[in-house]
């Protein structure tokens, strides 16, 4: 069934879905969050700080995990696509 389509209309339907994809809402907070996973990693950071084993991706790793609490696993979809 493709076949029966140029490659321009195929490029054009995929430009369409991206320009829909970049419309759509945006993500929305909880409203209900649970920190205990947050809190764990920002205390292992302080401890490791502390202690001098402090990794370089300790702080992306909290970014990460507070995203996820704040708006869900899917928050990075939506950022991703908005992503260079």
């Amino acid at each position: 069934m493709i076949q029966t389509y140029t490659d321009e209309q195929l490029q054009a339907e995929l430009d369409r879905r991206k320009r829909e994809r970049q419309v759509q809402e945006r993500p929305r907070q909880r409203t209900v969050i649970n920190l205990t996973r947050l809190r764990k990693h920002c205390q292992n950071h302080i401890d490791a700080l502390a202690t001098g084993d402090a990794r370089e991706d300790d702080e992306h790793c909290i970014y990460e995990v507070a995203m996820i609490t704040v708006f869900g696993k899917s928050v990075f979809d939506w950022i991703n696509e908005r992503t260079p």
